[in-house]
């Protein structure tokens, strides 16, 4: 009968813990992290903060060079942006340039092409440097350049929102969705209604691989305050009255910023709009390369 009784405890425990972890505040459910929106419906979410990304050609350059032959370095530049990047900088580091002929210091890019739905990533195969050559040292060599690179870059954000009435509800039925693109990701905090203005506040946050670096010193990334310009935020057809929050003007401190915008409400009921975010600033990547240079006659 003791067996019985703890068998029938240990079924009544086990069911209660089930229903328990359904209802547990953490749970998610689908569209929970597509970023805040107010007004009910379904939810979708598009970003890409891929940014510029450098790759090379296969085995253009190789991995194992021999010293005194020519190789071809072949960049490819692939931008993950829907607009075009017309001032790319690449500079080449990391060797001793007495052991190296060939490669420039420095090389620019006039246009690199955007992304489209249609044709994805914009590609620019055009960068080919040929006749690279190690030589002028003793032994093998680890050549190990890194290339790093800068341009400017933009973000754009929509959403779809619902905008609350005077006593901040909202009553309309909307699909929540949200649409951005550039390495800064954007996100919307809070959105509170008042007699006759909106207020919406944002975040800031590095989301590529890179760093935002100042205009004025590109290759710099050791900056604590990085730059970047807001130009223009929009909720429906009014221009955002925007300030920075916690700073002397819009910066990334340590990859994060916040701002806040005011807008004048265009109704006393709630209704249905979009939020519109533009930014620009500089970004600076870079890939590093292990290439090693053989010298057949050492030893002998």
């Amino acid at each position: 009968m003791k067996n019985l009784n703890k068998l029938l405890l240990i079924g009544i425990l086990a069911i209660s813990i089930l229903f328990v972890g359904c209802s547990m505040p953490w749970s998610k459910t689908e569209g929970d992290s597509n970023g805040f929106s107010i007004g009910g419906g379904s939810s979708s979410s598009s970003s890409s903060t891929g940014g510029v990304k450098l790759e090379f050609d296969e085995n253009n350059p190789p991995s194992e060079m021999i010293k005194g032959n020519p190789y071809t370095f072949a960049f490819i530049f692939k931008n993950y942006q829907e607009h075009e990047v017309k001032d790319l900088v690449l500079k080449t580091q990391g060797f001793e340039r007495d052991f190296i002929t060939g490669l420039d210091e420095e090389y620019q890019l006039n246009v690199i092409p955007k992304a489209t739905e249609i044709t994805g990533e914009g590609v620019y195969p055009g960068l080919i440097v040929e006749g690279v050559v190690g030589d002028n040292f003793e032994g093998n060599y680890n050549f190990n350049p890194v290339f790093e690179y800068a341009y400017t870059a933009l973000t754009s954000y929509r959403e779809q929102i619902c905008v609350p009435d005077k006593m901040n509800k909202c009553d309309v039925n909307i699909e929540k969705s949200i649409k951005q693109n550039g390495p800064l990701a954007i996100r919307v905090d809070k959105l509170n209604s008042f007699e006759d203005s909106i207020r919406i506040d944002f975040s800031v946050s590095n989301s590529g691989s890179g760093k935002v670096v100042s205009p004025e010193d590109p290759f710099n990334t050791k900056g604590y305050a990085n730059p970047y310009k807001l130009i223009g935020v929009k909720l429906g057809s009014s221009d955002g009255d925007c300030h920075h929050v916690g700073v002397e003007d819009y910066q990334l401190i340590k990859d994060r910023s916040n701002f806040y915008c005011t807008f004048s409400r265009n109704s006393d009921v709630s209704y249905s709009s979009q939020i519109i975010v533009n930014l620009e600033y500089m970004y600076h990547n870079e890939l590093k390369k292990k290439i090693t240079i053989k010298d057949l006659n050492a030893g002998y």
